[in-house]
């Protein structure tokens, strides 16, 4: 599997796709944002490195390190909130403050709802 990023702007407070990352030169970044035809080359310090996970929620939404997941954990319980985080030896993984689960185990099951930069407010629920 070929690595695929996404990138939050911090200076424009925007989500980019990355096209490239270069080592050269303290490393940049060449973005895309959304809307807009061009691509721009970056510092690297100015972005936040977002990395797919390969993995696809149950609405066939493309789930990232950073992304806020909607579950429902049992089938008594009501939905909860979780973020996706890597862990130890890049296992993708679904946490809140109260349990977890391996992604790949729950993929099918969960709604993207949002980031971590882009829903600050989704990001409290979580850490309840």
């Amino acid at each position: 599997m070929k690595p695929k990023f996404r990138a939050w702007d911090k200076s424009n407070k925007k989500m980019c796709d990355v096209k490239a990352l270069s080592a050269f030169n303290g490393g940049e970044v060449t973005i895309k944002r959304d809307g807009e035809n061009a691509s721009y080359v970056v510092p690297i310090e100015r972005v936040i490195l977002m990395q797919s996970t390969g993995l696809f929620d149950k609405n066939g939404v493309e789930i990232f390190d950073g992304d806020i997941v909607k579950l429902q954990y049992t089938i008594a319980s009501d939905f909860e909130l979780f973020e996706v985080r890597q862990f130890r030896g890049g296992m993708w993984r679904i946490d809140n403050r109260r349990r977890g689960s391996d992604l790949w185990l729950r993929n099918e099951d969960c709604e993207v709802i949002g980031n971590i930069y882009q829903n600050s407010d989704l990001i409290e629920s979580v850490e309840e």
